[in-house]
């Protein structure tokens, strides 16, 4: 008798089908393995917030500390507020907006729109909307991404970093890029800004993309990488000493601590497919980079809100499609990450599904009602009879379930293990034997993890058992 024992969970999603670092898994939706690296059970939900009033796709999300306010700016330039954290409105729709960008700076909301950049306030009292504050008569003719750093309000404006102070000087043309090059993010990382810039108007049209690094008094940026991807930037994501970045077209995630580095591409993208993640759809989440799929042309790729980092200081680093949205939609074209925003211990999340919108906000105490995890394809040495498998769970509690099924030698479905694993008052039991004997050269395993109460199943291993057939 030989076994298969599978009790490291925290390598997060695999290169491969079957290869990957140690403790990765082929596909894992809306897991929690990093409060325990030594078992898998159910992440916290997203749950709608903001009830009927978004109908566009939110991209970027800000929040006023002083006032306890929450802004958002959507594409088709709808500006809302959760006044006091407690009711959302629709302040106005802004005309030739695409939701480039927004922050809060100064006692006022900051927002750029195709030629023009507007402001809302002050916010302290007597709010009143300026939409161009800032025009082709002041040198802004190209409306781009808005970052808060040192006393500084920081504006694209097209090939220029324009920047505003908080006595009120303007320069449209604080740093100048290359010509024909556009700026697409900007970010902070350490005492420096990180201003993402492409050789084209948009990432379909960009080949190039550099992170120009200015300290924010030198007459020019500091220094500049460029990122060697086939494309330009969609976004980055500053971390303390480092960089994160979403260079090219295929969804890989690069770092830049004084290099730049490939750590992980988003799987399942497919062949000639794009995968891409808006500039206001990543942030600093408990430690971890959290970011959302949203456009491209993959019908493949899962969408939703992943977290790349470590689990634990004695982990790998590790991918997490941690977040499913409220919709439940988790794949196509027209499903869209547009924000991700973190306060402190919240997370909002904008998104798109079809013609629906709306912005989530993560559960501090329900988990997901249902959550999956996939193996890695095993291959035996020689054919192999497969016994049993074996499952070590916490007891179940009320409403519990975990559902097992199988492929056998790249099966196009899953097959279900005959014997379910759900809860039963009278019988607690921390270890279920499922016995289903077939052979295979190739197995995966599923589990699907599934409540209907307030908590979820805690599966801490399982073990497969299994003869080589003599003679194969």
């Amino acid at each position: 008798m030989k076994y298969l024992l599978i009790e490291d969970w925290s390598g997060g999603l695999s290169e491969g089908e079957k290869k990957g670092q140690i403790g990765s898994f082929r596909f894992g939706r809306g897991l929690d393995y990093v409060n325990n690296p030594d078992a898998i059970t159910a992440e916290l939900a997203l749950v709608k917030d903001s009830g009927v009033i978004v109908a566009d796709l939110v991209k970027h999300i800000d929040f006023d500390p002083v006032q306890n306010d929450l802004f958002c700016l959507g594409d088709v330039g709808k500006i809302y507020k959760k006044d006091n954290l407690t009711t959302w409105s629709l302040l106005q729709t802004t005309a030739l907006c695409t939701g480039q960008g927004l922050a809060v700076y100064n006692d006022y909301l900051y927002y750029t729109q195709n030629a023009q950049l507007g402001r809302y306030g002050p916010l302290s009292g007597g709010m009143a909307f300026d939409d161009d504050y800032k025009k082709a008569a002041d040198d802004f003719t190209v409306g781009g991404p808005l970052k808060t750093f040192t006393n500084l309000l920081l504006a694209g404006n097209g090939r220029y970093l324009a920047t505003l102070d908080d006595a009120g000087v303007w320069d449209a043309q604080r740093l100048t890029f290359p010509p024909g090059w556009y700026v697409q993010d900007i970010e902070v990382r350490g005492e420096y800004a990180a201003i993402a810039v492409n050789n084209g108007s948009t990432l379909a049209k960009s080949t190039r993309g550099i992170v120009f690094y200015w300290d924010g008094t030198s007459h020019a940026y500091n220094y500049f990488r460029e990122i060697m991807d086939g494309g330009g930037i969609s976004a980055i994501q500053g971390n303390q000493d480092s960089l994160w970045i979403f260079p090219g077209h295929k969804g890989n995630i690069y770092i830049d601590t004084s290099q730049n580095t490939k750590v992980k591409k988003i799987p399942f993208v497919g062949l000639g497919k794009t995968a891409y993640v808006y500039p206001g759809a990543n942030t600093n989440f408990g430690g971890m980079l959290t970011f959302g799929t949203g456009s491209g042309t993959s019908t493949t790729v899962y969408k939703g809100v992943y977290k790349y980092g470590l689990p634990d200081k004695d982990l790998n680093l590790s991918l997490n499609f941690a977040y499913p949205q409220s919709h439940g939609v988790v794949q196509g074209t027209t499903v869209q990450t547009g924000a991700v925003f973190a306060l402190g211990a919240q997370l909002y999340v904008g998104w798109r599904s079809g013609a629906t919108y709306g912005v989530d906000l993560l559960s501090t105490s329900t988990q997901q009602a249902s959550v999956v995890y996939e193996s890695r394809r095993k291959s035996f040495g020689s054919r192999a009879k497969i016994q049993r498998l074996m499952v070590y769970h916490d007891p179940l509690l009320a409403g519990e379930s975990i559902t097992v099924k199988y492929k056998a030698d790249k099966e196009a479905a899953w097959v279900a293990f005959d014997c379910a694993i759900e809860y039963s008052a009278t019988d607690a039991k921390t270890f279920h034997l499922l016995n289903e004997e077939f052979s295979a050269t190739d197995l995966e395993i599923q589990l699907t993890l599934a409540g209907t109460g307030a908590t979820r199943p805690t599966v801490h291993k399982f073990i497969v058992e299994y003869d080589e057939e003599a003679g194969l």
